[in-house]
C-alpha cells in the first residue's frame, strides 16, 4: 500500500497533514522542539541524527547521575557500618574488665567450693570419729556440727 501511488495512505498524499509530509507538523522541523531545526541548511536525516545524539548526551548525562547518586549512597552506607563497627568495638573493650571480674570470681568460687569440699569430708570423719567417744566438759555432737557448718559458712564467704 505504501509503494502504490493511487491508494490513499498518508505517505502517499502529499496534501495530509502526516508530518513525514507536512515539515511544519513533523516535531523534528519544528523550531520550537529543538534549537537546531532553525538551521534549514540540514537536513531531516541530519537533524535527525543530531536529536539522536543529543538524546544520547541527555541519557549518558542521567545514567551518570544516577551512578554518581547511587556512589554516594553506598559510601553513606559504609560510613555508617564503619561507625556502627567502632561502636561495637567500644563496647566490647568496655566490658573486657567486667569480664575479667566474672571470670576471677568463678575461680576463687571453684577454689573455695573445693576448699569447702575438702573440709565437709574432714568434718565427718571427725564426726564419726567423736560419736563413737564423748567428750569432756559436755560437747555433744550438736555442738561439734555447730562449729563444721560455722567453719562451712566462713569457708564459703
Amino acid at each position: 500500500p505504501i509503494n502504490n501511488p493511487n491508494n490513499n495512505h498518508p505517505i502517499n498524499n502529499p496534501n495530509n497533514n502526516h508530518p513525514i509530509n507536512n515539515p511544519n507538523n513533523n516535531p523534528i522541523n519544528n523550531p520550537n522542539n529543538h534549537p537546531i531545526n532553525n538551521n534549514d541548511q540540514l537536513s531531516n536525516q541530519e537533524k535527525q541524527k543530531l536529536i539522536l545524539e543529543d538524546l544520547d548526551q541527555e541519557l549518558q548525562q542521567i545514567i551518570i547521575e544516577e551512578r554518581n547518586k547511587s556512589m554516594k549512597q553506598i559510601e553513606q552506607q559504609t560510613s555508617d557500618l564503619n561507625e556502627i563497627m567502632r561502636d561495637l568495638n567500644l563496647l566490647i573493650a568496655s566490658q573486657a574488665p567486667m569480664l575479667e571480674n566474672i571470670e576471677s570470681s568463678i575461680s576463687r568460687t571453684k577454689i573455695k567450693t573445693l576448699q569447702a569440699k575438702q573440709d565437709l569430708h574432714k568434718a565427718h570423719d571427725l564426726y564419726q570419729t567423736n560419736t563413737s567417744m564423748k567428750f569432756l566438759g559436755g560437747v555433744t555432737t550438736t555442738t561439734v556440727t555447730s562449729i563444721l557448718g560455722a567453719l562451712l559458712i566462713v569457708v564459703l564467704l
